[in-house]
């Protein structure tokens, strides 16, 4: 699947993911300027928004909280099955880490926690 980023006032492309997922987008979320997708190809992704003029978009890792095989390439499998939502929001403010966490569940029901890190790790 595509990611495209689209400018909101002027309905103008800014930039482009080919190949953010092998298959379908199913779902994607934002918390500021970090977008989170998932897709039929059992994967959840996080990208970073670089610079509000470039559009560039580039990928950061995932470490599971407690679900999962934590790879750090943002790639990880610890989906049976086509991932259908996600949700992202900060971390609380008394997190050691900070940054994000997110939700992801696929489509039997299968929820998993992620905390979201720049840098592809802790």
């Amino acid at each position: 699947g595509k990611l495209l980023l689209v400018d909101g006032a002027s309905a103008q492309p800014r930039g482009e993911v080919v190949g953010a997922h092998d298959g379908a987008i199913k779902a994607l979320a934002a918390c500021g300027d970090f977008v989170v997708s998932s897709g039929h190809d059992r994967t959840v992704r996080t990208w970073r928004l670089e610079g509000s003029s470039s559009g560039m978009i580039s990928g950061l890792g995932l470490t599971p909280q407690g679900l999962g095989e934590g790879g750090g390439d943002g790639r990880e499998l610890a989906h049976e099955n086509s991932v259908e939502c996600v949700a992202v929001k900060r971390a609380d403010a008394g997190s050691s880490s900070g940054g994000h966490v997110l939700l992801s569940g696929d489509w039997d029901g299968r929820l998993c926690l992620w905390r979201v890190c720049e840098g592809g790790g802790e």
